[in-house]
C-alpha cells in the first residue's frame, strides 16, 4: 500500500533491493504557500543584504519547483512522480467532497487511489499503444468535472455508459487520440473491430485524460485534437469533444468517417485499489 506523509510528501515503497531509496514528492499546495510566505517576509520586514538574497532565492526555488510539479509530459517516464502529480491535481480540485457519504480527509482521499507505479503495465497494452496511465474518479458530476477540464458542456442529461466504469477510483491505461486519426472508419466501426483488451472509454474517463493533460486539444497536436468517446452515449448518439472558436466543448454527434477526428480506447482491465493486507 502506498502511503502518504504527514507533511502531504510521498515515499516511494521499497518493496524490492532495487527500491532501496526514498523519493519524495511534496503536494503543490505547501509549495505555493511557503513560497507567499517568504514573498510576504520579504514583503513586510525588508530585510538586507545576505537574509534578502537567500529568501528570495529560497522564494524563486519554490516557484519552480511548483512549476515543475504540475508538467505534464506526453509520455511519462518517472511513473511514481506522474502517479503524484495526478492525485494532487484532483486535491488541489477539491473532489475529496464527493467521496463516500460525507467525503473523506485528504489522507483518505489520497489513499483510496490505486499506484499505477506498482504494477507493471501488460505488455499486451504496449503493443496496443495504451502507454498513458490516467486516474479516474468515479465519484464526481460530469458537469463538475468538464468544469475542471474548461470543457463547455452543451448537454447536461441521458448519458448511457456502454463501458464498464468502477464505483471505486481505478486507473486505465490509454491513449491521447491520435491512434484512430486518418481512418476511413466511422467512430461505431472502429469501436466494433477493436479487439478484446481494448474497449473504448467513458465520457468520464475521456475528462479524466483532459484534465490530467491540459495540452490534450491543442498542446499535443499541431492542427489540435478531436475526438470521439464510444464508450459513453448521448442518448444514441456518438459523444465528442473538440475545439471550436477557442472553446473546448463536449456535444452529440453521428460519429461519421472522419479522418480528423480520433477515438479514445483504452485496456479492458480498469485497476481499482486493492484490498490492504492485513
Amino acid at each position: 500500500m502506498h502511503e502518504f506523509n504527514i507533511d502531504n510528501s510521498y515515499t516511494k515503497p521499497t518493496t524490492t533491493p532495487e527500491e532501496q531509496e526514498l523519493i519524495v514528492r511534496p503536494s503543490p499546495k505547501p509549495l505555493r504557500k511557503a513560497e507567499f510566505a517568504l514573498r510576504n517576509i520579504l514583503q513586510d520586514e525588508q530585510p538586507d543584504g545576505h537574509i534578502k538574497d537567500v529568501l528570495e532565492q529560497m522564494a524563486n526555488q519554490l516557484a519552480f519547483l511548483g512549476r515543475v510539479y504540475r508538467e505534464q509530459i506526453k509520455t511519462p517516464e518517472n511513473l511514481y512522480e506522474e502517479y503524484t502529480r495526478q492525485v494532487h491535481i484532483y486535491v488541489d480540485h477539491n473532489l475529496a467532497v464527493y467521496a463516500g457519504e460525507g467525503g473523506l480527509s485528504y489522507l483518505e482521499y489520497v489513499n483510496s487511489f490505486p499506484n499505477f507505479a506498482r504494477e507493471p503495465r501488460p505488455e499486451e497494452f504496449n503493443l496496443l499503444e495504451l502507454r498513458i496511465p490516467i486516474l479516474v474518479d468515479p465519484n464526481p458530476p460530469i458537469e463538475e468535472l468538464a468544469f475542471i477540464a474548461n470543457i463547455v458542456y452543451i448537454e447536461k442529461n441521458n448519458i448511457i455508459n456502454k463501458t464498464f466504469e468502477p464505483k471505486t477510483p481505478y486507473y486505465i491505461w490509454t491513449h491521447f487520440g491520435e491512434k484512430y486519426r486518418g481512418s476511413n472508419q466511422s467512430a461505431e466501426e472502429i469501436t466494433k473491430n477493436l479487439k478484446s483488451p481494448e474497449v473504448p472509454v467513458t465520457i468520464r474517463e475521456a475528462l479524466a485524460i483532459t484534465i490530467m493533460y491540459r495540452g490534450f486539444f491543442t498542446g499535443f497536436f499541431q492542427d489540435g485534437n478531436n475526438v470521439d468517446v464510444t464508450g459513453s452515449y448521448m442518448g444514441k448518439d456518438v459523444i465528442n469533444l473538440s475545439q471550436q472558436n477557442g472553446q473546448n466543448i463536449i456535444l452529440r454527434t453521428n460519429g461519421h468517417i472522419n479522418p480528423t477526428t480520433g477515438l479514445l480506447t483504452k485496456g479492458e482491465l480498469s485497476i481499482n485499489k486493492p484490498k490492504t493486507e492485513d
